[in-house]
């Protein structure tokens, strides 16, 4: 069982994040947030009793491991036999297999600010922009720059025109095709397609429809 020294000591952490590293899991830095998350900061809860610093349960309940190192162990084989694919982003993989309940899992594991590799260098963490995935798709990336705040961008939304309604006019004494399309800003020929016109002549009272 962990030593309540262990537990406030701040080299915990760091024998934790050793051991991890030592076992060659994969996404080390990800692994000791999980760690954080789950051991509220490796505060004596019930996972930190039972040496369990992932909250792996069986049966609904929370397996207790005679130390804390087998929990890492357990961490290590378990990662072997889910995570197969490479090249698929390890937050992603946590989401995928709703490796906790909370929707807000992964914002909580990077808000631990704890981004180090292995051998001691600081990870520049991506942006988080799963909630803008829709917006972003909209851009082409290539040409935002470093400067640009993506989240800052409004999507563009393409106006749809609405087919407008013809306007009628009635032929009065003395109109012409070629007076009435040229008021109306529209030529003969469309005037007289409009109207299913076959000769150029009109009759008074006659209503025509006019093209928008």
């Amino acid at each position: 069982m962990v030593s309540a020294q262990d537990r406030i000591s701040d080299s915990f952490g760091d024998k934790v994040f050793a051991y991890i590293c030592e076992k060659e899991v994969k996404y080390p830095h990800i692994v000791m947030q999980q760690a954080i998350i789950e051991t509220g900061g490796f505060y004596p809860n019930n996972t930190m009793k039972k040496n369990n610093l992932f909250g792996f349960k069986k049966g609904g309940r929370v397996i207790r491991f005679n130390s804390w190192k087998e929990s890492v162990d357990y961490y290590k084989d378990w990662q072997d036999r889910k995570y197969t694919d490479d090249n698929e982003d390890y937050y992603k993989f946590l989401k995928r297999i709703r490796y906790a309940t909370n929707r807000k899992y992964i914002s909580h594991l990077k808000g631990t600010k704890f981004f180090k590799t292995c051998d001691g260098q600081e990870i520049i963490p991506e942006p988080e922009i799963d909630s803008i995935a829709s917006t972003v798709m909209l851009y082409d990336t290539s040409k935002i720059t470093s400067a640009d705040t993506i989240i800052d961008k409004k999507p563009h939304i393409a106006k749809v025109n609405k087919p407008k309604k013809p306007k009628s006019y009635t032929v009065k004494k003395g109109d012409t095709l070629y007076d009435i399309a040229r008021k109306n800003k529209i030529t003969v020929a469309r005037l007289k397609k409009a109207n299913k016109l076959s000769s150029n002549k009109i009759k008074p009272g006659l209503k025509l429809k006019i093209p928008r």
